[in-house]
């Protein structure tokens, strides 16, 4: 058992992803330990994810999900990959629900973009009254992951833009250009951007 765990990590390590599947695999098929068993249901969820296997990552999530001896962060784990997977399916509805449920705490790295891609998918369901209350929200929760922040506040922008409301958008973004430190995370190129053409929609450009 400890062979195949071992081999497994290594191979998936080595980005030998197919490999490290088949690995997992039978660990499960062959583990007496339940901890083993277990190690190898978080192997196969993280090696399918990374072969871009939606389906297979959404059933085996679910299985992570459903054992009640997972750790939590375990099962945050399983439901990010979850939903990142429903949107590479188009099923935006299920992903917004596995959101929804990360969304809860923004203190960690997934709840944080969770909490954004929630406003996100609203936004492009035309629900723009129900993405800014989540955006505002969770400005007040607050988050030690900024990135997400910073990109729920370009999202904001484009919400206020899309009501023709341009100098609101522009102040949103000159205040984020102004107060995030970061500059090599693509949040300025993208903000820029953004103030350039919503400052030509409003006749403010040069």
């Amino acid at each position: 058992e400890d062979a195949l765990k071992h081999a497994g990590e290594i191979h998936y390590r080595k980005e030998s992803y197919s490999v490290a599947l088949e690995y997992f695999n039978r660990l499960e098929n062959e583990a007496e330990l339940e901890e083993n068993r277990q190690e190898a249901l978080i192997g196969q969820l993280r090696a399918l994810a990374r072969l871009n296997n939606p389906a297979a990552t959404i059933e085996t999530a679910n299985r992570v999900v459903g054992n009640t001896r997972m750790s939590p962060e375990i099962v945050r784990e399983a439901r990010y990959e979850k939903a990142a997977a429903h949107l590479v399916l188009n099923q935006s509805d299920q992903a917004l629900t596995e959101y929804r449920v990360l969304a809860e705490n923004t203190s960690s790295k997934e709840g944080a973009e969770a909490k954004y891609r929630v406003a996100e998918l609203l936004f492009k369901q035309n629900k723009i009254d129900e993405s800014e209350k989540v955006i505002f929200d969770f400005v007040d929760k607050g988050t030690p992951h900024q990135y997400w922040l910073a990109k729920s506040f370009i999202l904001l922008a484009d919400i206020y833009a899309s009501r023709g409301e341009y100098f609101q958008a522009q102040q949103y973004l000159e205040g984020l250009l102004e107060n995030y430190e970061e500059a090599n995370d693509g949040i300025h190129q993208e903000a820029t951007s953004k103030l350039e053409t919503y400052k030509a929609k409003s006749g403010l450009a040069p």
